[in-house]
């Protein structure tokens, strides 16, 4: 069974039936229980100084988000919370705006664009090839894939070279998958053992096996494995990030219609303010994704004039 991740390094997998696995429900869960004894505050993030952001847009931006992609945008009581809501709110008051959510599951978020539902999406949307050829994007965030480990690091997995000789597990038909099967490529050629990879049809069942000792790694989206380690206190640890020879990191954007390019264009100068006033950088730490976080090199090269 091959599991589509809609493009999105570090998407929670989804069932046929639409559900999420279980312990994909109890990260949520942990993210609005956070939420609620005031962890999160998205209040805490001080105005954008400098000149409000021409826009096209009067009064109020619409965003089209989802509710099930903790810790980028997940509903508490209601309200959509999470790093992208902090950072499309940010870019709200760039452009002289409130910001207004319209939550829904991610499937509808391009239709919704395209019926004028809302003004932009943010929702952990990646850029791909395909979906440039509809929509432009103004680039926040790079996200990788990692690996969770066990709190302490028993195994000494310090890189990914580490997992020569140990066994990891991983989602069937994952882009993680063919990373570790790259890996074992690299290690072949320096002569080292291969990892030993076990392939699982949840990710339930896949951390269910790191936490059991039946392998030493779980292989999956940095924002993922990064909240795990952080936040639940269930005893993992953040592991190595999968290098671009491996798994190059997947572009998350603001995305618009083509139709749209005056909104794109004021898009792209919000993101560089927030970046240039530190804001950005310290939302995306403040959610655990430092990995998140674009280089100077990259915001050149992402988010050109």
């Amino acid at each position: 069974m091959v599991i589509a991740r809609r493009n999105r390094a570090s998407r929670f997998t989804r069932v046929p039936n639409g559900r999420f696995p279980r312990t994909a429900l109890l990260l949520q869960a942990l993210v609005v229980v956070a939420v609620a004894v005031g962890v999160f505050a998205s209040s805490a993030w001080p105005r954008v100084a400098g000149k409000i952001i021409p826009s096209p847009l009067k009064g109020s931006i619409t965003y089209c988000t989802e509710g099930n992609y903790a810790p980028l945008e997940v509903l508490s009581h209601g309200k959509a919370v999470g790093s992208d809501v902090d950072i499309g709110d940010q870019v709200a008051k760039a452009l002289g705006l409130s910001a207004k959510w319209n939550v829904m599951d991610f499937d509808a978020v391009v239709p919704a664009l395209n019926a004028s539902k809302c003004d932009a999406i943010i929702a952990g949307i990646s850029v791909t090839p395909q979906r440039l050829k509809q929509l432009d994007f103004a680039s926040y965030a790079k996200a990788p894939q990692s690996l969770l480990l066990l709190k302490g690091n028993p195994k000494h997995i310090n890189s990914m070279t580490d997992l020569s000789g140990k066994a990891v597990s991983v989602l069937a038909g994952t882009n993680d998958l063919t990373g570790l099967q790259q890996l074992n490529k690299i290690l072949k050629k320096e002569g080292k053992s291969p990892c030993k990879i076990s392939i699982y049809q949840s990710e339930a069942d896949g951390i269910f096996a790191l936490k059991t000792g039946k392998v030493d790694a779980w292989a999956s989206g940095y924002g993922n494995n990064s909240w795990y380690a952080f936040k639940t206190g269930s005893g993992f640890a953040l592991g190595p990030i999968f290098g671009p020879q491996l798994i190059p990191a997947t572009t998350y954007g603001i995305a618009t219609l083509k139709s749209a390019k005056p909104l794109h264009v004021a898009l792209v100068k919000a993101v560089r303010q927030l970046y240039a006033k530190g804001i950005a950088p310290r939302i995306l730490s403040h959610w655990h994704l430092n990995a998140f976080i674009l280089t100077t090199q990259q915001r050149a090269q992402l988010l050109k004039p």
